[in-house]
C-alpha cells in the first residue's frame, strides 16, 4: 500500500505497474485484500476490483458469522466436556461415599487399606478425613495394627502424612504398646522417623510391655541410618529395656556387625548385661554370629562370659547346632565341659536339640559321651526322649550305656 502511494506521485500507471506486477504481496486479513485491490481499482482504473472487493466484504462477514458459530460450538464442547468429568467425579464420589459407609461395619481390613490408600495417592483429602470421623482408620488387622501403623510398618509415607492430616488418632499403639515412631525406626523407613519427629512424636516414648525406644528398635534391626539420625537429635545409645538390654546387645544379638561397630564407636558397653546376665558375645554365640563374635572378641570382650546360670558361649552355640561358633570357640580356648546351674554342657544340650554333627565335633575334641545331667540324665536320655533317632543311633554305635538310670529310675528306652 506504501509502496503504491510513494510510487503513484512518480510515475504513471503504466510505468508503476511495469514495477509492481511480479511484487509478492503478504496478505494475513481479508482487510488486507480489500485494501489493495481498492488501491488497484484507484491508481490503474481497475473496474474489475469492484467485483472482487464487494465480494470480499460479503464473504468477510459470512467468514465472520461462520467463525463466531464454530467458537459457540467450540465453548459448548468445551463446557458439555466439563460436565461430563464433573458427572464423572460425581459419580465417582458417590461409589466412594458408598464404599466408606459399607466399610464402617466391615473387618475386612484390607479393603480399607486399600481404600484409604487409593484417596491418598488421588490426593482425595476431604474423603480420607469423613474415613476418620468415621472411625474408618481405627480399623485393625490381625497384628492389632491400625492403617496408619501399617503404613508406618511397610513404609507408605504418602499415606502415613495423609492419614495424620486426615484426623486420624497418631498417638494409636499396636497390641505390643508400640507407637507409629517405634514401628517406624523398628522397620527403617527414614523418612517416616523424620517427619513423625517433625510433627511433635516423643524421640524417647517407650512401650510398656518391655521398655523399648525407638533407638533401641532401630539397633535391634540394624538400621544404622535412623540410629545416626536419632542420636543426632538426642536420643541416648545407652538406652536399655526393662530387663537391661542395651543397642549393643540388641544388635548383636541380630548379627548386625557393622550397628556393633558404630555403637562402639559411640562407647556403648558391650560387656554390659540383662537380667539374666547375657552380654553382646554371648548372645553372638548363641545366634551363631561368628563375625559379630569375633570382632566383640578383638575389642577386648571375654569369650568365657557367662549367663547367671553359669551357661558359657560353647553352651549357647551348642544348644542352637552353630557348629562353626563352636569350632571358633574351642580354638579360642573356651571349656565346653563346663556345666550351667542344671548340669547341662555343650554335649547334652546339643544331644536334647539333636545336633549330630556338633556332638561329633565336641567328642572329637575331648568331650564325655558320658556326662549327665543334675538329673541324672546322659545324653543318650535327652535325645531319646526328644525323639532325636539319629543321635540316638549315633551315641548307642559309640557304646552309650544303654541302661542307664536317671534319678526317676528311667532308661533311655523309657522316655523314647
Amino acid at each position: 500500500m506504501r509502496l503504491l502511494s510513494l510510487g503513484k506521485s512518480k510515475y504513471n500507471s503504466s510505468e508503476l505497474y511495469g514495477c509492481l506486477h511480479k511484487c509478492n504481496v503478504l496478505v494475513n486479513l481479508f482487510e488486507d485484500a480489500i485494501n489493495i485491490l481498492k488501491s488497484y481499482k484507484i491508481v490503474f482504473k481497475l473496474k474489475s476490483s469492484c467485483g472482487l472487493v464487494d465480494f470480499f466484504e460479503k464473504y468477510k462477514t459470512e467468514f465472520a458469522s461462520d467463525l463466531g458459530s464454530k467458537t459457540e460450538i467450540q465453548n459448548l464442547q468445551l463446557k458439555l466436556s466439563k460436565l461430563e468429568n464433573d458427572n464423572l467425579q460425581l459419580t465417582q464420589s458417590i461409589n466412594d461415599f458408598k464404599n466408606i459407609s459399607q466399610l464402617r461395619e466391615s473387618e475386612d481390613f484390607e479393603k480399607i487399606y486399600n481404600l484409604l490408600k487409593n484417596f491418598s495417592e488421588i490426593g482425595y483429602k476431604e474423603k480420607i478425613s469423613l474415613s476418620s470421623a468415621l472411625k474408618l482408620n481405627e480399623k485393625r488387622n490381625e497384628h492389632e495394627q491400625t492403617p496408619l501403623l501399617h503404613s508406618c510398618k511397610i513404609g507408605d509415607f504418602q499415606l502415613t502424612k495423609s492419614l495424620i492430616e486426615g484426623g486420624c488418632n497418631k498417638d494409636v499403639v499396636s497390641k505390643y504398646g508400640n507407637n507409629c515412631l517405634m514401628v517406624a525406626s523398628s522397620n527403617g523407613h527414614i523418612d517416616i522417623v523424620k517427619y513423625l519427629i517433625e510433627i511433635g512424636f516423643d524421640k524417647d516414648w517407650r512401650n510398656k510391655t518391655d521398655g523399648f525406644n525407638a533407638i533401641l528398635f532401630a539397633s535391634q534391626e540394624g538400621h544404622l541410618e535412623v540410629i545416626k539420625y536419632l542420636q543426632s537429635i538426642g536420643c541416648d545409645v545407652n538406652s536399655k529395656t526393662n530387663d537391661n538390654s542395651n543397642c549393643i546387645y540388641l544388635a548383636s544379638s541380630q548379627g548386625h556387625l557393622e550397628t556393633v561397630k558404630y555403637l562402639i564407636s559411640c562407647g556403648v558397653n558391650p560387656n554390659e548385661k540383662d537380667n539374666d546376665g547375657f552380654n553382646a558375645i554371648l548372645n553372638a554365640s548363641q545366634e551363631g554370629h561368628l563375625e559379630v563374635i569375633k570382632y566383640l572378641q578383638n575389642i577386648g570382650c571375654d569369650v568365657n562370659s557367662k549367663t547367671n546360670a553359669n551357661a558359657n558361649c560353647i553352651y549357647l552355640a551348642s544348644f542352637n547346632g552353630h557348629l562353626e561358633t563352636v569350632k571358633y570357640l574351642i580354638s579360642c580356648g573356651v571349656n565346653p565341659n563346663e556345666k550351667d546351674n542344671d548340669g547341662f554342657n555343650a554335649i547334652l544340650n546339643a544331644s536334647l536339640k539333636g545336633h549330630l554333627e556338633v556332638i561329633k565335633y565336641l567328642l572329637m575334641n575331648g568331650c564325655n559321651k558320658n556326662d549327665k545331667t543334675n538329673t541324672n540324665d546322659t545324653s543318650l536320655h535327652w535325645a531319646a526322649a526328644n525323639g532325636h533317632f539319629n543321635v540316638v543311633e549315633f551315641l548307642v554305635s559309640i557304646r552309650v550305656n544303654l541302661n542307664e538310670k536317671n534319678k526317676d529310675g528311667k532308661t533311655a528306652l523309657d522316655l523314647a
